[in-house]
């Protein structure tokens, strides 16, 4: 299987700060206009984020893995619950490759796979180069198309034998 580009914890330390830094912010401005929380009170806050923007990158990098062979896309992640999903080549409707802002400062793109199906159909491999992320999205479409000939053909062959599609 392989990994994501190391420049992904860039982008997921980036994220995460600008949450923290959301939420220090609210949390001041509640702080500010009320009597009963503490003007310092977004200080912890800000710096539990800036601990877990440290932590958290490195950690989900790790667990972050993908594999596309001429079945389908296997993506396994997690740090906290584990997830493995597997998706046939035949389920694939299209891909989109993505580039943030973030994205972009870093030279990275990521790939959306969108299934068929209605539960999670939407499948998000982050953390590529623009070119691998080219690569990885002909290739699954050159085998899905690969795959609906040989489907064909095999239909085909059945209606000539006379037997029911």
């Amino acid at each position: 299987m392989e990994s994501l580009q190391k420049k992904v914890r860039y982008v997921w330390f980036t994220k995460t700060v600008g949450a923290g830094l959301i939420g220090g912010i609210i949390a001041g401005i509640i702080a500010l206009h009320s009597t009963i929380v503490p003007v310092w009170s977004p200080i912890p806050i800000v710096l539990c984020m800036l601990v877990v923007s440290l932590l958290v990158p490195p950690i989900r990098y790790r667990a972050w893995r993908f594999a596309v062979d001429e079945d389908g896309v296997t993506i396994k992640h997690g740090v906290v619950r584990r997830r493995e999903t597997y998706v046939p080549i035949d389920r694939i409707q299209h891909i989109d490759i993505n580039r943030g802002v973030l994205e972009q400062a870093v030279g990275l793109a990521s790939i959306m796979i969108h299934t068929a199906g209605s539960r999670r159909s939407n499948l998000l491999l982050p953390g590529l180069r623009p070119q691998r992320a080219n690569e990885l999205r002909s290739r699954i479409l050159s085998l899905r198309e690969e795959n609906r000939s040989d489907e064909s053909l095999s239909e085909a062959s059945d209606v000539i034998r006379g037997d029911t599609v």
